[in-house]
């Protein structure tokens, strides 16, 4: 266990972790003072998935959405084509509708919907043959 504590952010989830269950025993003990066994049960499950809930909450907010979004057409043998096409977008939204009538107009072309991220991949969001 000792060699845990070395770094840094193990110590901080330790010491959290430690805190979160002391905190726990100590309500438990004070509900089991004031309300009926069952009830404590029931009180501390809802506690358990309002903490979930806003946890999760929380990841979601700090979630990167891409910036851009691209437009790659590729025409029947399979080469980009370089036609007249609109292929910088800022939202997924407009990106998608575009494509689906970029679809319609030229339905032998495939059409790749991707986003650059950070650390230089392209994401695949929509694919269309």
């Amino acid at each position: 266990m000792i060699t845990l504590l070395k770094k840094p952010f193990n110590i901080v989830v330790f010491v959290v972790s430690s805190s979160v269950i002391t905190a726990f025993l100590i309500a438990y003990r004070w509900l089991s003072g004031v309300f009926n066994i069952r009830d404590i049960g029931f009180i501390l499950a809802m506690l358990a998935v309002l903490l979930f809930m806003a946890f999760m909450i929380l990841n979601l907010r700090t979630i990167k959405r891409p910036e851009r979004y691209m437009l790659e057409v590729y025409n029947t043998l399979g080469e980009k084509d370089d036609a007249n096409f609109r292929r910088e977008f800022k939202n997924y939204d407009v990106a998608s509708s575009y494509m689906l009538m970029y679809r319609k107009m030229y339905p032998r072309h495939s059409f790749i919907l991707v986003s650059d991220s950070e650390d230089a991949r392209k994401t695949v969001h929509r694919y269309l043959e």
